[in-house]
């Protein structure tokens, strides 16, 4: 049995090749959705950085790599195209990871919680 996706097809038709490419889900474009991903993930010390720029996520780094929607929840490297990262949702629908594959081996990053504490300021704590 095989198993797998497809997202292109070619076709000849009236002497000429005619290519069709599955749309990606219409989410993975949303910039609201996007910008849900945005931030730090982590592996035992080691952080990386997804930001969004130019309406589409990018991997921080040198250099750095572009996340284009593939199906799902998951993002191809435009870069290198068999290499993915799929993104973790909570029940809640919060990112709570990145899972990256490459080469059939996968490794999971924890997304970082920022703090939403208010830090007072100092100056209105003097003055009081």
């Amino acid at each position: 049995m095989l198993q797998g996706s497809i997202d292109q097809v070619k076709v000849s038709l009236d002497e000429k090749e005619v290519i069709l490419n599955r749309m990606a889900d219409p989410k993975l474009r949303d910039p609201d959705f996007l910008k849900k991903v945005v931030g730090k993930y982590e592996l035992n010390g080691q952080t990386i950085s997804i930001a969004f720029s130019n309406n589409e996520l990018v991997l921080l780094g040198s250099p750095s790599i572009h996340l284009e929607p593939y199906k799902d929840n998951i993002f191809r490297f435009r870069e290198f195209s068999d290499q993915t990262a799929e993104f973790i949702f909570d029940d809640k629908g919060s990112p709570t990871g990145v899972k990256f594959t490459s080469e059939g081996r996968s490794v999971y990053l924890l997304k970082e919680i920022r703090s939403h504490c208010q830090i007072p300021n100092i100056f209105n704590l003097l003055n009081n």
